[in-house]
């Protein structure tokens, strides 16, 4: 992430569609300040999500440790990339970078409405571990 990306980033996290499952929408003052804290800082959680052939941000991937041998793994995409596989692609491409980092296991969080999130998780043989508040689904990433 670069100081540049508060505003595409701003587009993403206050579009109401974006942030259903999420959190509330965010204000221009709350994007920057997760931007600096989670994009810009010295071990990043979020990192930009560009689309070689437009060069354009199409969102960000979630990728850091979540536990001691566990990395959690997500992303947030813009409402106009829906639909296109970019998750199902995104998805292949951490499951590929944990394997080689050598990650145990990978996590993914979502809530019981994100029927996409879950069917996607499903396909790529995370399973379901928590039922709480929210989903979580972990995946065994040295069975892959």
């Amino acid at each position: 992430m670069e100081e540049g990306d508060a505003e595409w980033l701003y587009a993403i996290l206050s579009d109401p569609s974006c942030m259903k499952y999420i959190e509330p929408v965010f204000s221009w003052e709350k994007t920057e300040e997760f931007l600096k804290e989670a994009g810009l800082c010295e071990e990043p959680k979020i990192y930009a999500l560009l689309l070689k052939e437009e060069e354009r941000p199409v969102g960000y991937v979630i990728y850091h440790p979540y536990e001691e041998d566990a990395w959690e793994i997500g992303r947030i995409l813009n409402a106009q990339d829906w639909n296109k596989g970019y998750a199902k692609e995104i998805t292949a491409a951490l499951i590929k970078d944990a394997r080689k980092r050598g990650i145990p296991y990978l996590v993914a969080e979502c809530v019981q409405e994100q029927k996409v999130t879950q069917h996607i998780l499903s396909q790529y043989g995370f399973r379901l571990t928590e039922t709480e508040a929210l989903y979580v689904y972990v995946l065994d990433a040295g069975k892959m």
